[in-house]
């Protein structure tokens, strides 16, 4: 029998499991195949210029695996859309994220770990260096910031986009 899982009383809690080395290669691994590294903006009415931040995602069907992100790593858990979910069939999307330092943070423990996403980790460490907390919303960078802010989420936007074709792959019969 299913569980029934109480999606506003989760949403409230922090991490309650202490997480291991093992737990970050895991999530490097979920990451890697499920997950998303990203550099988002927020608009401020004070400034012209958006406020830019990493966020770290992992997205599936199953909410088992984003309550276990969400005991271990804190965070936000979401659930997706159920009215296009009932009129199109398909199945529920949940939805596991940090932000900013806190996603800094899992990123640069699940680092020797990733396969598929250790340059857009290393791009959004970068990146995060250069935060410096203190300074208030809508603070003026100067040009150099900005720009290399900018650099870094066109980047993580490029490498995104990388699709591995079969003329790269090695010959699967030098591989038994």
């Amino acid at each position: 029998m299913e569980e029934k899982i109480n999606h506003k009383e989760f949403q409230r809690k922090s991490f309650t499991v202490e997480p291991t080395e093992i737990d970050f290669a895991r999530l490097a691994a979920y990451v890697d195949g499920e997950g998303s590294i990203l550099i988002s903006e927020r608009h401020y009415k004070t400034s012209p210029y958006p406020g830019m931040y990493i966020i770290l995602v992992v997205s599936n069907t199953d909410p088992r695996l984003l309550i276990w992100c969400k005991e271990r790593f804190g965070g936000t858990f979401q659930v997706g859309d159920h009215a296009k979910v009932r009129l199109m069939d398909y199945k529920i999307p949940y939805k596991w994220h940090v932000s900013c330092n806190q996603a800094a943070s899992i990123i640069e423990k699940c680092l020797p770990y990733f396969i598929v996403k250790k340059e857009q980790a290393d791009v959004a460490l970068a990146f995060q260096k250069t935060v410096k907390y203190g300074r208030g919303r809508g603070v003026k960078l100067t040009d150099g910031e900005r720009s290399f802010r900018e650099s870094c989420k066109e980047k993580l936007k490029e490498l995104r986009q990388i699709r591995i074709v079969p003329s790269v792959l090695p010959d699967s019969r030098k591989l038994s």
